[in-house]
């Protein structure tokens, strides 16, 4: 065997060991299916990581040794360059696990993510031994050193699996006896990537009369979102009240690999897992409809209450949806939005199909607002086309924070967000109308947009072609909860509440007891102290799983 040829059965041997340590994380993030079907699953994972070792540590390896004075001799097998390849292998997986376990953290359960914690430390543990034994002159030519190096890496993979196992799931039973009527009513409208920032700008400007009068005789303050700030998981938490590890949806997708039900949701950030894996993978897009956990209409639904609901499951940044029918629809919906019609549709990316989009997606979700609530409950609907609309035109709307905007374009453009907005009140104000003077409205946003990230805007400058998307919602910035109704302070702005505190609110509101499984609270800051003392807080262990999917 030449020397190229166990240089890469070496880089082999470490990249196995990395895709195994991607998949003993793998496994303690997604306990759920049974063992057989797992391990055919993660097969795919082993060979795609070794594969990438093989491929790319052997020419790393030449290229430090290009100015070597001495030619290379590799024995048909070394623990010593076994180990050092398997040191430069787990870097970058070790610094995914703990990004993953960062960014996730609200979708992984306290048992799963101590589990992880010490699976990061003990593997960490055996990288360092690892790395200290390779690179130290004395100790490297040890083989018994580089042996024990080989066993305590092996041993870091089995650690986690050692450990005893967490809380169990909580029952979730339906509560004992029946529940109170529903007391009133509450709109609830969520307006998917709205900043509270452009929108005060714009009540400043006169530019949105009901959310003004929002502003004025209701109460409102941030709202903040969580990470991965997906619109799956956001809403789904909004909705439900609880945090995605108890919802159930806790990423953008689900994955299955061989066709195997192991649906992963969560996967290690930073290594290519979906491109690495797309031969062997199938990916099904989440929505607030894959939840475990009932959503706020399902609690009103099983006190008696009536609920109507639209647009939750509609994602614009991703395919499907309600589409215009034909360009001629385009052109019709778009032309209100620009100031130059022609050079409108010459935007790059189909942005002004996007804009369309978005328009037919809100119409089709706001048609829930139009007929009568003449009993008591809910209506809450969800209008997704803003953040398609700001993913596009914010580097229009806010020029000085890209710097590359010519201001021909700022006068073509820099309204259409603006003028998007303007159009969403007039729905605002229909959903204040369809509230009366005794419901409840909550006009909220799961999450604001803010300018993407440097990184992202570079690199299809390199391609020679403008940013498509420059706004961004991936660093989770805070969205905003506007409340207007009886008891709701006038003019108070309430400060920060969270995401989860939504749906204990309006329980409240209801006359509905609150479940003890919620991860939000009532944001009392919002009512007057005499609504809070004349309403007593109900409380029952959990409205049950979720019954039946849709509605």
């Amino acid at each position: 065997m030449s020397t190229p040829a166990r240089l890469v059965l070496h880089a082999a041997i470490a990249g196995l060991y990395a895709g195994l340590a991607v998949i003993v994380f793998l496994r303690l993030l997604h306990p759920e299916p049974p063992r057989l079907r797992f391990a055919v699953a993660m097969l795919p994972v082993a060979a795609a990581y070794t594969l990438v070792a093989a491929l790319l540590l052997p020419p790393l390896y030449g290229l430090l040794r290009f100015f070597a004075s001495h030619r290379l001799q590799v024995p048909r097998f070394s623990p010593r360059y076994v180990m050092t390849f398997l040191v430069v292998a787990m870097t970058p997986v070790l610094a995914s696990i703990g990004v993953t376990l960062s960014q996730s953290r609200r979708a992984i359960d306290e048992a799963a993510a101590g589990r992880v914690k010490f699976l990061l430390m003990a593997v960490g543990g055996a990288w360092i031994y690892a790395g200290v034994v390779c690179l130290v002159p004395r100790l490297k030519r040890s083989l018994a050193l580089q042996a024990s190096a080989a066993g305590v890496a092996l041993a870091a993979l089995l650690v986690p699996g050692l450990l005893p196992d967490g809380a169990a799931t909580e029952a979730a039973s339906p509560p004992p006896g029946g529940l109170p009527p529903v007391a009133r009513r509450v709109v609830l409208i969520e307006i998917d990537g709205a900043d509270l920032e452009d929108l005060l700008g714009l009540q400043t400007r006169g530019i949105l009369p009901a959310l003004s009068r929002l502003r004025r005789d209701g109460a409102y303050g941030r709202l903040e979102t969580l990470l991965p700030c997906d619109a799956a998981v956001v809403r789904t938490t909004l909705v439900t009240g609880q945090l995605p590890w108890r919802s159930g949806v806790r990423g953008p997708f689900a994955r299955r690999l061989l066709g195997q039900p192991v649906d992963l949701s969560i996967v290690p950030a930073g290594l290519g897992f979906d491109r690495l894996l797309s031969p062997a993978m199938t990916r099904r897009r989440l929505t607030v409809e894959d939840r475990k956990s009932p959503a706020l209409w399902d609690m009103v639904r099983a006190a008696g209450g009536e609920a109507r609901v639209a647009g939750w499951e509609v994602d614009l940044d991703h395919p499907g949806g309600p589409r215009p029918s034909s360009m001629t629809e385009v052109r019709a919906l778009a032309a209100e939005f620009s100031e130059g019609e022609t050079s409108f549709f010459d935007l790059p990316m189909g942005a002004s199909v996007d804009l369309a989009r978005a328009l037919a997606a809100d119409q089709a979700a706001a048609a829930a607002l139009d007929p009568p609530f003449e009993g008591n409950g809910l209506v809450a609907v969800s209008l997704p086309g803003l953040d398609r609309v700001a993913h596009r035109f914010l580097r229009f709307a806010r020029p000085a924070a890209f710097g590359n905007v010519r201001p021909a374009e700022v006068d073509e453009y820099g309204r259409v967000l603006e003028r998007y907005y303007a159009r969403l009140d007039g729905l605002v104000a229909r959903a204040q109308t369809l509230a009366g003077p005794d419901g409840w409205l909550f006009v909220t946003s799961a999450h604001g947009i803010e300018p993407a990230p440097l990184r992202r805007r570079l690199l299809p400058s390199r391609t020679g072609t403008r940013d498509a998307l420059s706004g961004s919602h991936e660093e989770g910035p805070s969205g905003f909860l506007f409340a207007l109704g009886p008891g709701v302070r006038a003019g108070q702005r309430f400060g920060r509440a969270a995401l989860p505190d939504i749906v204990p609110t309006v329980l409240y509101l209801l006359g509905l007891p609150i479940a003890s499984n919620l991860d939000g609270r009532i944001i009392d800051a919002l009512l007057d102290p005499e609504e809070i003392r004349a309403r007593p807080v109900l409380i029952i262990d959990s409205y049950g799983p979720r019954t039946a999917p849709g509605g």
